[in-house]
């Protein structure tokens, strides 16, 4: 929003935006289209309110899309470069930032916090809880930020052999549990059991001892991270509040979208909690069931898009299944939060595919 008579650094990004927005809808921009089709289809039918707000949200769910057209005309070769460039350099500046959180070392943990965080997270941080958020809005962004880090130091160091990302992704995994985010310890149990019996291309033994000292590691580390252990505990006997409050929440969703369900409300953010903790719930109340079924797919189908096509490089390849293991972190994600309408995991996730897509495309 402007908060005076000049425009902020927001409200001039917003305005790029809206200047590519017609081209985008004449492109068919199926997400671009599912939104505005349900929006419009809550004003005219449904009598939901109008907001100014609705027309930012469509603004800024656009963004990532204007970003693919602009990748397209990019020279790929020169971001892969770049991306496997500062990719390590990153992960030790995502580790020195989650330590300096996690033990708030000389204050800095909570300064930087709140850089770009909720007062309440960063006192959480600094807190008796100290679920570190990293450079995330809350813990959960924070977690999922790291599990893409941690699935790129992984299969770097096995495909090109790098002693550094062997000791990132063992550091990548205490960052999960200083985050103490529930959906991304068990989105990291599954990557690590898939990866164990899955991934035939590598070496069997050292992914054995591998996986078995990164599952040795959680084991020890687990009841040091309390807001896990404990929360755990709760639920099994139903008596987690976190997850009682989401329960409440998605009922009121679900209500909603039986209402109407086959399109939905639309964005409808004058009238309806913006907040439901579980996207898959929020995307079929606003999007309705085939709102929601085309938005997953696409999301979903991202890292595959030209998969028959082989990759020759190991720098692409590092990043293809980067990608395609992210695809259980996304799915876990969107259980209690947000990905697609969260603003910040979704851009990165369509760097990286546009990317491979495009590389795929000069092999053909």
């Amino acid at each position: 929003r402007c908060l005076s008579s000049l425009p902020t650094l927001n409200c001039l990004c917003d305005l790029v935006v809206l200047s590519f927005f017609v081209f985008f809808v004449l492109k068919s921009n199926l997400f671009s289209l599912v939104i505005i089709f349900s929006t419009s289809y809550g004003y005219f039918f449904l009598e939901v309110p109008h907001s100014s707000r609705d027309l930012n949200e469509i603004i800024r769910l656009s963004k990532p899309f204007i970003f693919t057209i602009l990748l397209l005309s990019c020279d790929t070769k020169f971001l892969v470069s770049r991306v496997t460039q500062f990719a390590i350099p990153l992960s030790w500046l995502l580790v020195f930032i989650g330590f300096v959180q996690y033990f708030n070392i000389a204050g800095l943990g909570g300064f930087i916090g709140s850089l770009y965080a909720p007062p309440h997270h960063v006192a959480n941080m600094v807190g008796s809880s100290h679920r570190i958020i990293l450079v995330g809005s809350d813990p959960n962004v924070g977690a999922a930020i790291v599990l893409m880090f941690f699935l790129y130091n992984l299969f770097n160091s096995f495909i090109n052999k790098s002693s550094s990302s062997k000791v990132l992704t063992f550091l990548m995994v205490i960052l999960v549990l200083m985050t103490s985010s529930r959906t991304s310890f068990i989105a990291l149990g599954l990557i690590i059991t898939i990866f164990l019996f899955t991934s035939k291309s590598l070496k069997l033994l050292p992914k054995i001892l591998f996986s078995f000292l990164i599952i040795f590691m959680i084991v020890m580390l687990y009841k040091q991270f309390s807001y896990i252990a404990i929360g755990f505990a709760v639920a099994l006997q139903g008596e987690n509040t976190s997850l009682l409050h989401r329960f409440e929440k998605w009922m009121v969703a679900w209500e909603f979208f039986l209402q109407s369900p086959i399109f939905g409300w639309g964005l409808a953010k004058a009238s309806m909690e913006t907040t439901v903790d579980g996207e898959y719930i929020l995307l079929l109340r606003r999007f309705g069931a085939v709102g929601a079924f085309t938005i997953s797919v696409l999301i979903f189908l991202m890292p595959f898009w030209k998969n028959k096509i082989k990759i020759n490089s190991q720098k692409l390849l590092v990043l293809e299944l980067t990608l395609k293991y992210y695809v259980i972190v996304i799915f876990f994600v969107m259980l209690t939060n947000s990905f697609f309408s969260g603003y910040q995991l979704f851009i990165p996730y369509v760097f990286l595919s546009v990317i491979l897509y495009t590389e795929r495309l000069k092999n053909v």
